[in-house]
């Protein structure tokens, strides 16, 4: 009986060492589903399979419901999987001594045939060490057992915190709380050039730093697959000193590659000197999304303090250079501090670039400061942003810099299609000290909702020297106090 699940299970792990496809974020009408590359696969894939049965035999029989498939493959042509089984009550079947995991190899065609070759001690690996599959359409596909096909999907988050859970109830999580994390650990410290591609689940920790003569170039860059998830433990990327000796930077400090989320636990920095470059980029069309891990116990914010010290640099953004429109950008459950040197926005984009949406949600707090002539959160010169929403548990500090620009929108001749502001919102302006001034010297867009309450059916609320809103609506309460706006949520 053991033989025959073994066989079931070496059949259809052939699919969980392979990963997720790195799919571009830019719009195409005619998606390309060959050429593919071995980089093409780096990331994490998942799948679930319903299937009832029994592992082992006799009195150390493991009844299950289903299978669950796990796998990582890096861009070294190599990866890892792990099969675990889950129980009718969803819990983790425990095999004792037992581990259905394995190392593997892989290569990739032009045409999207992936082969697999399994390594290590496994018994799935002396039973079937070699599998073939094909990538296509962003998912990995093989059939197995009668020719039932079986496509592994890129992981969602809620099915990595659940499989983090089913590893934890196995005794092979983290247990120990924030501080002592598990899994692939790096410090940063042992990285060589300051440069490092990161693989999906990466943690990372201690101080990435570049030491050049001064008036060089010289960069500290994290660079994260698309569709990848990775953790700062109390890292620092760049650093005081690389900000005091390097001239400039001509990389990001974080480039993600497409879709991203970066995980917080701790304190952790970007620094750098970064001219016309964001410190933390993402492409557009793509999404990067910044919170708390789940080791975070509820109630506490783990910290992210970006720095530019660049010229019309961004912290979190695009701008103009090569890396200039960005995508959107989504801040939850953390605390985060957005500051830089001159001529940018600080979450946004500048320099005749643009970008999407900017969200802050799940009780976030936020303070960003905007560059000479711009706002905090938005578009700089010539720039242009889909919108800004801050969510009613939201705590979002905004200042203008130097000039006559608002503070979260658009500065002026540049266009932010609207702000949604729920949350709690104090805006600055730099210069004034006029309690007479319109909402739209604060807060610039075409369209600004300014309720807790937003019903489909209200009209847009437009700004222009004062508040205009249809009936129904509900408009929070707001005061000025000299150069000072502050919006209080609806409660």
């Amino acid at each position: 009986m053991k033989e025959r699940v073994l066989m079931m299970l070496a059949a259809i792990l052939m699919i969980c060492g392979t990963t997720v496809g790195l799919m571009s974020c830019t719009n195409d009408d005619n998606p390309v589903t060959n050429n593919v590359t071995s980089e093409d696969l780096v990331g994490t894939w998942y799948a679930e399979f319903d299937q009832p049965g029994v592992y082992g035999e006799g009195e150390s029989a493991k009844p299950y419901a289903k299978a669950v498939l796990y796998g990582t493959f890096y861009d070294s042509s190599s990866g890892m999987f792990v099969c675990l089984f889950v129980d009718a009550d969803g819990k983790a079947v425990d095999l004792g001594d037992t581990f259905l995991g394995a190392g593997c190899e892989y290569t990739v065609s032009p045409d999207g045939k992936v082969d697999i070759k399994l390594t290590g001690e496994s018994e799935a690996v002396t039973l079937s060490p070699q599998w073939s599959m094909t990538y296509r359409d962003g998912q990995l596909i093989g059939k197995v057992l009668n020719d039932v096909e079986l496509r592994m999907s890129p992981i969602t988050e809620a099915q990595r915190a659940q499989y983090q859970e089913w590893m934890r109830q196995l005794g092979l999580g983290n247990d120990s709380g924030p501080d002592s994390p598990q899994g692939n650990v790096l410090d940063l410290s042992t990285v060589e050039y300051g440069h490092y591609k990161a693989h999906d689940g990466d943690i990372l920790t201690g101080l990435l730093n570049c030491m050049p003569n001064p008036d060089q170039t010289a960069d500290c860059s994290i660079v994260i697959p698309d569709g990848a998830t990775i953790t700062l433990h109390n890292a620092i990327i760049g650093g005081e000193d690389f900000i005091r000796y390097a001239a400039w930077s001509e990389k990001p400090g974080i480039l993600c590659q497409g879709n991203a989320t970066i995980l917080l636990e701790g304190e952790n920095e970007v620094l750098g000197n970064y001219d016309g470059i964001p410190a933390i980029y993402v492409k557009p069309n793509c999404k990067l999304t910044i919170k708390a891990s789940i080791n975070v116990p509820l109630g506490e914010l783990p910290k992210l303090r970006v720095y530019n010290g660049g010229r019309e640099g961004t912290a979190i953004g695009g701008g103009p250079s090569d890396y200039r429109d960005c995508g959107d950008i989504t801040i939850a459950r953390c605390k985060l501090d957005a500051n830089g040197d001159e001529f940018a926005p600080n979450i946004g984009c500048s320099g005749e670039a643009s970008c999407g949406s900017i969200q802050f949600l799940d009780g976030c707090w936020v303070e960003a400061w905007g560059g000479w002539d711009n706002v905090a959160i938005g578009c700089g010169t010539n720039g242009s942003c889909k919108e800004v929403i801050i969510s009613k548990d939201a705590t979002v500090i905004a200042h203008a810099g130097h000039g006559n620009s608002p503070a979260i929108g658009a500065s002026g001749g540049n266009t932010c299609k609207r702000i949604i502001a729920e949350g709690k919102v104090k805006a600055y302006r730099y210069w004034s000290t006029s309690e007479t001034l319109p909402i739209s010297a604060w807060l610039n867009a075409e369209v600004v909702l300014l309720s807790s309450r937003i019903d489909r059916n209200f009209r847009d609320y437009m700004i222009e020297d004062g508040i205009f809103v249809s009936h129904g609506g509900i408009i929070p309460g707001f005061r000025r106090n000299k150069n000072e706006f502050i919006l209080e949520p609806y409660i």
